[in-house]
C-alpha cells in the first residue's frame, strides 16, 4: 500500500502568543500520511479522490483538535503551504502513473 507523505512547517499548529496569552512552543515539522489504496492515479477521478484525501488530512493537521484550539479556524498559512506541497506530490504521482500506463502499451 502506497502512502503520500506531506511534511509541513506547522507554525500554524501553535496558537499565536497574542491569542494564547502565554509562551508558545516553536513551530514544528509535521508529517501527514495519506493512503493511495484503491486508487488508479492514471484515472482523473481517482486523482480527484486523492486530492480530497490530501485536503482533509491538511485541514486536520493545520487545525488539531485540542482543548485550546477547538474554537480556532484552520491556520491558513499552514494549509496554504501544505496544499502547495501536496498538489505537487499528487501531480508527480499522477504523471508517473500515466507514464507507467503508457509504457504498458
Amino acid at each position: 500500500m502506497k502512502k503520500l507523505i506531506i511534511a509541513t512547517i506547522a507554525a500554524a499548529l501553535t496558537v499565536s502568543p497574542a491569542l494564547a496569552g502565554e509562551i508558545v512552543p516553536p513551530a514544528q515539522t509535521v508529517t501527514v500520511k495519506v493512503s493511495t489504496a484503491g486508487l488508479n492515479l492514471a484515472d482523473q477521478r481517482d486523482v480527484a479522490q486523492l486530492e480530497t484525501r490530501v485536503q482533509d488530512a491538511i485541514i486536520a493537521a493545520c487545525n488539531p483538535r485540542t482543548s485550546y484550539s477547538v474554537y480556532l479556524p484552520v491556520d491558513r498559512a499552514c494549509a496554504k503551504k501544505a496544499m502547495a506541497e501536496g498538489q505537487q506530490m499528487v501531480a508527480r504521482m499522477s504523471s508517473d502513473a500515466a507514464k507507467s500506463r503508457m509504457a504498458e502499451f
